[in-house]
């Protein structure tokens, strides 16, 4: 399966749309700062401006309801923007570890078809956290140190869960019901997982050198760093997404 996955992994990372998701990526988050800034800046600017807001109640109880008003539209625009961008990365992702040909319009068209399954990925990980909490501070509770490491081992087990939730929604771009149904199932999950934890250590193993080597270069080490976590961002969910198809084949 590892040689499987490796296969799709570099045919996805030769595609030049696969590294545009770096650049969607910063110009929708440069884009959502900028009108957020816009809608706060005007916020305040209505709080404090007006002329008469020092003496007029009324008018001081005006421009504070629109001040509330321009953070609680901040709140609802960054909740629809993070599913947006969840679809639109790993849509495109998707598409790219499937062999389909992903471009820089990909990015916008995977956001736009896939924003539903953005928002159950999402609910997905808030429920996966919730459990996973609660049965923490159960064990926790009750077995002290030996539940932590109970824990951290539930967390490492339930690792391909997830995996397979996320390659069902934005690979295979199946519904929420079916992709979580189809994450619990038995086949291949020894050697998924096994995929997932060797991911982990040399990943581990690759930082730890990386970081090690670049520290003593000062400024130049810093810009290396960067870059290096740019390339990361792309080729290890891709990576990820490689072993659930070769999971699947």
């Amino acid at each position: 399966m590892l040689s499987r996955a490796l296969t799709i992994w570099q045919q996805a990372l030769q595609q030049a749309g696969t590294w545009t998701a770096i650049v969607w990526t910063a110009a929708f988050s440069l884009l959502l700062f900028l009108v957020l800034a816009l809608i706060g800046a005007g916020g305040i600017f209505a709080l404090i401006a007006h002329p008469a807001f020092m003496s007029n109640p009324n008018v001081l109880s005006y421009n504070m309801a629109r001040f509330a008003g321009s953070f609680l539209i901040i709140d609802l625009i960054l909740l629809a923007a993070g599913p947006f961008l969840t679809a639109a990365i790993y849509g495109l992702y998707g598409q790219a570890v499937r062999g389909e040909r992903v471009s820089w319009e990909t990015f916008w068209i995977m956001g736009r078809r896939l924003y539903g399954r953005g928002w159950g990925f999402i609910l997905y990980i808030i429920l996966y956290f919730l459990a996973l909490m609660i049965f923490a501070g159960i064990l926790v509770m009750l077995l002290h140190r030996i539940g932590v490491i109970v824990v951290l081992l539930s967390l490492i087990l339930s690792m391909p869960w997830v995996l397979r939730m996320a390659g069902g929604l934005f690979v295979d771009q199946l519904p929420w019901s079916q992709s979580f149904a189809a994450s619990f199932r038995s086949a291949h999950y020894g050697s998924l997982l096994l995929g997932i934890i060797l991911t982990g250590i040399v990943y581990i193993f690759v930082i730890g050198l990386v970081f090690f080597i670049i520290h003593s270069l000062g400024f130049v080490g810093s810009i290396l760093m960067f870059l290096i976590d740019l390339v990361l961002s792309v080729a290890g969910p891709v990576w990820l997404l490689s072993l659930y198809v070769a999971d699947q084949s």
